[in-house]
């Protein structure tokens, strides 16, 4: 594996602390904006809380079952990853995202964000002889709606972007895994163009991460788009993410990677495993 593919593995490994704790939305669609993120929402509703009627013994399987396919991706050639899954975790990336002081103050229901998750199931797609361009896509499942309510919730705060800001540097500095250190950490909301009540979702919401690196005394760059999808008592996330190195990688434009049919495709899968369950 090459120093970029190590860097882009510690990258992600960070960057989707979020994939069980976070989402956004607003403007022009495929656009940045300045302001906090804004929501394309069903209209609100108290969620229900958890009971003994609820079946989490399949929620790995059901994870794994809502995750998109090659076919979902924005045109171009894609290489899919294997599939990695679980039954669930008690240490959860909502508790990791408690760690952090910006995001503390964001919680108002902290026994739900550190909730154990009872399923989860990821994929990643490369494309670009470094992996330059990878898009990744998280399913996780709890015992309540009230967690992903919660995250919702979070992640439509005016202080997520500087919580997440926050979040992703720390992790980045502390992966270990690559010589790298993280600077200008920029979020803004993105537009995801996706309608939350057509994809008969929760909420869909998304958000930019720019940000400059060193790499073993070489100058980077990095953009990640997060799109945050909740349904019921599930979150599934997809992760678009660029890396440059002058002279050594392919130049990437991101903007002509349109996420909109991966986008309904990850909802529509999400929303069909939590409907009625």
């Amino acid at each position: 594996m090459s120093r970029l593919t190590k860097l882009a593995a510690a990258t992600f490994a960070g960057a989707l602390l979020f994939s069980a704790c976070s989402s956004k939305e607003s403007g022009e669609a495929g656009k940045d904006q300045d302001s906090a993120p804004a929501t394309t929402s069903a209209p609100t509703t108290t969620a229900p809380k958890a009971t003994t009627t609820i079946d989490t013994s399949d929620d790995e399987g059901l994870a794994t079952s809502a995750l998109i396919g090659t076919s979902d991706l924005p045109p171009g050639e894609w290489s899919a990853g294997e599939v990695d899954s679980s039954t669930g975790s008690s240490n959860t990336a909502s508790g990791d995202l408690l760690k952090v002081a910006s995001c503390r103050k964001l919680v108002d229901d902290r026994d739900a964000v550190e909730a154990e998750s009872t399923g989860r199931a990821s994929i990643t797609f490369s494309q670009g002889v470094g992996e330059e361009v990878q898009i990744s896509n998280d399913v996780e499942l709890w015992p309540s709606a009230a967690t992903v309510e919660q995250i919702g919730k979070i992640t439509n705060a005016p202080g997520f972007q500087t919580c997440m800001s926050d979040a992703l540097a720390r992790e980045m500095g502390d992966s270990g895994d690559v010589t790298a250190t993280p600077s200008d950490v920029q979020v803004t909301a993105f537009n995801v163009g996706v309608d939350a009540n057509a994809a008969g979702v929760d909420f869909i919401t998304g958000a930019t991460v720019r940000f400059s690196m060193d790499i073993g005394g070489a100058a980077a760059g990095g953009v990640v788009r997060f799109v945050f999808i909740g349904s019921g008592r599930g979150l599934a996330t997809v992760s678009l993410m660029a890396f440059e190195v002058p002279g050594l990688t392919q130049a990437v434009d991101l903007d002509s990677l349109d996420l909109g049919k991966t986008v309904r495709a990850a909802a529509s899968n999400l929303a069909e495993i939590t409907s009625s369950r």
